[in-house]
């Protein structure tokens, strides 16, 4: 991968203090995904997650079928969760990270750049995993971990990577066949 280590760094302490406030608010809540979002620009990062709790109320607001298409979009698209950008104001150190960096970048050399994001971002998730972070009281099991960016077409490819280095095939399969990949 072609990761910063420092951006690496930043994005993996701003989901870790991201997700302590979020569990602090919300310690009953059963979390089942796990995901980092961008822009095609590569301008910000963010952390979003889905517990079982906030999903059941997603499909009750709307009202939706689980099993339906839209229901299993609120269940594995980002862009649909409650707790979407959650813990923004943990990044604003990211986004300057980012804005120094792309203050040095050229036409030529933004497509370099969006890849370091991308595999900081990527790397940040690995690491999160390793260390065991996004858990239920300690139990990282069922949880699934991806990677988004939100209006590109290299979406896929990031769902795909991501989701393939972090989780199970079975928990792939089914994030892949709502999200694509």
């Amino acid at each position: 991968m072609a990761s910063d280590s420092t951006l690496t760094q930043l994005i993996y302490t701003a989901s870790v203090r991201a997700f302590e406030e979020w569990r602090e608010s919300h310690p009953t809540e059963q979390v089942f995904a796990f995901a980092l979002s961008t822009l095609d620009d590569a301008c910000y990062v963010n952390a979003n997650l889905n517990s079982v709790e906030s999903h059941q109320r997603r499909l009750a607001e709307r009202p939706l079928d689980a099993s339906s298409p839209l229901g299993l979009d609120t269940k594995w698209g980002p862009w649909e969760w409650e707790y979407e950008y959650t813990g923004q104001a943990h990044f604003a150190e990211v986004d300057d990270r980012l804005a120094q960096m792309s203050e040095e970048v050229s036409d030529d050399s933004f497509p370099a750049f969006r890849v370091t994001v991308f595999d900081s971002m990527l790397q940040a998730l690995v690491d999160l995993r390793e260390n065991a972070i996004i858990t239920n009281h300690g139990d990282q099991s069922g949880i699934v971990m991806f990677a988004t960016i939100y209006d590109s077409f290299d979406a896929d490819t990031m769902h795909r990577k991501s989701a393939e280095l972090l989780n199970p095939a079975d928990a792939t399969e089914e994030l892949l066949s709502v999200i694509g990949g």
